[in-house]
């Protein structure tokens, strides 16, 4: 007794569909790629706010421009870091973090408890020649964009 050939079985099933299924079909993959295309739409505009900050954040911080950097603080990171001991780490950052800043990652979430949060991730090539992972953490306040986090590494 032989096993039936599957493969062709199946080729022969998808090959026989009628006109109207093979429309259905279509119609069916049509309607999820909008769908797929929307959210990407979605999530692009929804991130749109926090990217603009954070590409500024970072802009100002090569810039070595330690005051505007600290002006687009949240109130909680105002309140961690002062003015005195940002422009310390601006001085120090800045420098070595001078190559093209590349987004890598970008995520955006509301919640009833937190209110808006992103985090926008970059990496730079250093003027050491070391890329680094940057990661920006964002909060809405007052509907403005403000850094409430900053991280640095050295990429593995």
């Amino acid at each position: 007794m032989s096993l039936p050939n599957i493969q062709q079985e199946s080729e022969v099933a998808v090959g026989s569909l009628p006109k109207k299924g093979r429309s259905k079909l279509w119609k069916v993959l049509g309607g999820v790629a909008v769908f797929v295309v929307v959210l990407i739409l979605v999530v692009n505009w929804a991130s749109q706010g926090a990217l603009k900050a954070s590409d500024q954040f970072i802009a100002d911080l090569q810039d070595l421009n330690a005051d505007s950097s600290y002006d687009l603080f949240s109130i909680k990171a105002k309140s961690a870091v002062s003015p005195v001991q940002w422009n310390t780490a601006v001085k120090q950052a800045g420098p070595i973090l001078s190559g093209k800043p590349k987004v890598t990652h970008k995520e955006v979430s509301t919640s009833t408890e937190k209110g808006s949060e992103a985090t926008i991730s970059y990496e730079i090539i250093g003027s050491d020649n070391i890329v680094y992972s940057i990661a920006v953490s964002l909060v809405k306040e007052n509907d403005t964009w403000k850094v409430l986090d900053f991280g640095s590494k050295r990429k593995q």
